[in-house]
C-alpha cells in the first residue's frame, strides 16, 4: 500500500510571530499613562480627605478651647497648652491615640498628616485673650498643596469669626496680613495663593471670646 507523506497546512493559523520591540515600548507607554493617572486620582482623594478631616478638627479644638473657659476673656494659664487641653478632652480621640513625643516633656497629638499639633495662648489686646494652632509643632512640614488649601478652607465661607489671623510659619511668628489686634475681627475671605511655595506650617490665631 502506498503511503500518503505528511503534510502540514498553516491555512487559517493565526500569525504567531513576537512582539516588536516598538510594540512592546507601546503597549508599555499606555501602561505607564494608566498607572499615572490612577496614581494622581488616588492621591488627589488622599489629599482631599485630609484636609477635610484637619479642618473637622480644627473646629472641634476650638469649640471645646472656649467651652473649657466659658464667658471669660483670658485663658486660664498660658504659654503651650496642649498638654493641659489634651488631658482635659480638647483634641479629637484619634489625633490624642496617634500623640508623639516632642522634645522631652510635651506630648502633642496628630494630624492628618502625621505632623504634632500644639495650642499656644496668644495677646492681642490683654494677655492671654486669644490662642494659635499650630499643625507643625515638631519641623514634619504638612505638604504645600495641602497646606494652602487648608489655610483657604478656613478662611472661606462661614468660617469662624474669632478668626483674626493665620501663618505659614512655624509658631506663627509673622502673620499673614499683619499683626493681629482688637480691630482684626475676622479675616474671613482673605486671599491666601500668594502663600503658594511658601506654606508647610499651617498657623491659626484664634479670639477666646
Amino acid at each position: 500500500m502506498k503511503k500518503t507523506p505528511w503534510t502540514i497546512s498553516f491555512s487559517g493559523k493565526p500569525d504567531e510571530r513576537a512582539f516588536t520591540l516598538t510594540e512592546l515600548a507601546i503597549v508599555l507607554g499606555v501602561v505607564g499613562i494608566l498607572i499615572g493617572g490612577i496614581w494622581v486620582a488616588a492621591s488627589s482623594v488622599y489629599n482631599n480627605r485630609n484636609i477635610g478631616r484637619a479642618q473637622q478638627e480644627l473646629i472641634t479644638i476650638v469649640q471645646n478651647i472656649r467651652a473649657f473657659n466659658p464667658n471669660q476673656t483670658s485663658l486660664s494659664g498660658g504659654g503651650d497648652l496642649t498638654a493641659y487641653l489634651a488631658a482635659g478632652g480638647a483634641f479629637p480621640s484619634d489625633m490624642v491615640s496617634q500623640a508623639v513625643t516632642s522634645g522631652t516633656t510635651s506630648t502633642y497629638p496628630l494630624s492628618p498628616w502625621a505632623t504634632p499639633v500644639r495650642v499656644q495662648a496668644y495677646t492681642v489686646s490683654h494677655t492671654n485673650d486669644s490662642f494659635w494652632i499650630e499643625f507643625d509643632a515638631g519641623g514634619n512640614r504638612v505638604p504645600a498643596s495641602a497646606c494652602l488649601a487648608f489655610l483657604g478652607a478656613m478662611v472661606g465661607p462661614g468660617s469662624d469669626p474669632g478668626l483674626i489671623g493665620i501663618a505659614t510659619n512655624s509658631g506663627g511668628s509673622s502673620w499673614y496680613g499683619g499683626s493681629p489686634n482688637a480691630g482684626h475681627t475676622t479675616i474671613a475671605g482673605l486671599d491666601v495663593t500668594s502663600l503658594a511655595g511658601a506654606c508647610g506650617d499651617p498657623t491659626f490665631l484664634y479670639m477666646l471670646q
